[in-house]
C-alpha cells in the first residue's frame, strides 16, 4: 500500500487500482493494444476505467518474481 500511495503522489500511476485476477478464458489480442491472455492466466489490473469504456488496464505476471511483464487493454467483462 505505502509503495502505491507514493507513485500516485509522485504522479508515477494515475489510478489507485492494483489487484490480481486469475483469467477464466482464452482471448486473442486482436486489436492493437489488447492484451492476449489464455485461460489461468494471473493479470495485474491496475486502472479499472481505462479510456472509460468498460476495459482495464493489466500486465501478465511473471510466475516465480511476481512482475508486471506486458500490459494491455483488457474488457472487464471477461
Amino acid at each position: 500500500y505505502e509503495n502505491l500511495l507514493q507513485q500516485l503522489k509522485n504522479g508515477e500511476v494515475m489510478s489507485g487500482d492494483s489487484f490480481y485476477i486469475r483469467v477464466n478464458m482464452t482471448m486473442p489480442g486482436d486489436v492493437a493494444g489488447t492484451l492476449a491472455v489464455k485461460c489461468n492466466d494471473i493479470l495485474h489490473v491496475t486502472d479499472t476505467h481505462h479510456s472509460n469504456d468498460g476495459s482495464w488496464w493489466a500486465s501478465h505476471v511473471h510466475p516465480c518474481h511476481l512482475e508486471d511483464l506486458k500490459s494491455g487493454v483488457l474488457p472487464n467483462y471477461y
